[in-house]
């Protein structure tokens, strides 16, 4: 099982101006991996989970749907070169090879399941020679809850594996200093834009329009920098469904795309393996025309990346739990301080306004009595400073809507 491993957009860069043909062999076409897991460090094998996944499947349909937005032409082909026999004029073949794949289970407090898909993609003339070949790999994280059994959660992490590693296939074909040198061989074709074509201009942005209904406004929620490696990983997907919910609730017209919506539409630069590193980078990247473009394509007005951070103190008081005959209990007192600090980045992508930062952070202490059971009381800064953020954010929003157009 793989849950449906195909893309909803068509990745976002320009074709390459070459005919390509693909080869699966059987092996790779056909692929179906049998995988054990431990729920628990300690388990003896006959405790572990068994996984099967239809690896090939899932990854002919999405290496089919990444090759025909890489190049002009593609088509299958039924043998690797030299022995295939070619029946139309191909400048290369693809020839997608699967190396493997494993599932780590995580339990405790914040179970996971973990997947790694590893593939190596060579690109070959005609003849047979080898252009150039990639070892890839993606990981897909799914933190598991309540709804889904462990088979679906494995199924998850698959599928943003697989994403992520034809992803950075992808994009190291388009940096790769061998098929440059390949392709000013042949007889000149021009290239296609860069990951970063030129940067989107302020000036260019049309000044005469008038501001428009908020029943039109769609607003794009990013976490950056988002690796489900991260230990903040939990944290920020629950900061992305309380801006959510708060934002809604402010401006209910509002249509909203979360952050797995955006970045299935900037395909494939904003997985894990291919996100900007820095700051820089990725406001080099929001700037830039093909993303631009892409996200006013999908009715994208605005977007808020967010980022940020809990801290929280050790506990302070105590509790004493014990048990005597035919009763059992604790008492005392505890509590702890806890700080939740936000950043948001909101970009306005139709009109030519800077990009609006802003802060937001709560604090409180939770607190533990314990009389016979203890009890948590929750600080919950996070939906405090969450809630602090919506309220900047959409505040900008109407102040930038509501501003009269410059002449």
């Amino acid at each position: 099982m793989v849950d449906d491993a195909g893309i909803d957009y068509r990745p976002i860069f320009e074709p390459f101006r070459l005919t390509i043909g693909v080869y699966y062999s059987p092996e790779f076409a056909e692929r179906i991996v049998h995988q054990k897991a431990r729920r628990h460090r300690d388990d003896p094998p006959g405790f572990w989970d068994t996984f099967v996944f239809d690896v090939g499947e899932s990854s002919v349909k999405l290496f089919n749907q990444v090759s025909a937005s890489m190049f002009w032409e593609i088509d299958q082909v039924t043998a690797p070169p030299p022995q295939l026999i070619p029946n139309k004029d191909f400048d290369a073949i693809l020839a997608p090879e699967f190396v493997s794949l494993r599932v780590h289970t995580k339990g405790g407090l914040r179970q996971r399941t973990t997947v790694v898909a590893k593939y190596e993609i060579p690109l070959l003339s005609p003849n047979g020679a080898k252009i150039d070949s990639w070892l890839v790999s993606g990981t897909g994280v799914k933190p598991h809850g309540p709804t889904l059994t462990r088979g679906k959660y494995a199924s998850h992490a698959a599928r943003a594996a697989i994403r992520a590693a034809f992803a950075k296939f992808l994009i190291q074909f388009r940096e790769s200093q061998k098929v440059r040198e390949w392709l000013n061989d042949k007889e000149p074709r021009p290239l296609t834009k860069s990951i970063f074509a030129a940067e989107h201009s302020p000036d260019s942005a049309s000044n005469d329009q008038k501001p428009e209904d908020y029943d039109s406004i769609k607003v794009g929620v990013l976490w950056w920098p988002a690796s489900p490696l991260m230990s903040m990983h939990s944290f920020a997907q629950e900061i992305e469904q309380c801006l959510v919910r708060n934002l809604a609730k402010k401006a209910p017209k509002i249509a909203i795309a979360e952050h797995e919506n955006i970045q299935s539409m900037l395909f494939p630069l904003m997985e894990p393996n291919t996100q900007p590193q820095t700051e820089d980078e990725f406001a080099r990247l929001i700037r830039s025309d093909n993303v631009r473009d892409r996200l006013a394509e999908q009715g994208v007005d605005y977007l808020i990346a967010y980022s940020g951070n809990a801290k929280t103190n050790d506990p302070e008081g105590g509790i004493f739990c014990g048990g005597g005959y035919q009763a059992a209990g604790c008492l005392g007192f505890s509590w702890r301080n806890e700080k939740t600090a936000l950043n948001g980045v909101l970009w306005d992508l139709r009109g030519g306004s800077e990009p609006y930062r802003a802060q937001a952070s709560d604090s409180g202490t939770s607190l533990m009595p314990a009389l016979l059971v203890p009890i948590l009381i929750p600080a919950n800064t996070e939906a405090g400073a969450c809630r602090e953020l919506s309220k900047l954010i959409i505040d900008r929003i109407i102040i930038i809507r509501d501003r009269p157009p410059e002449r």
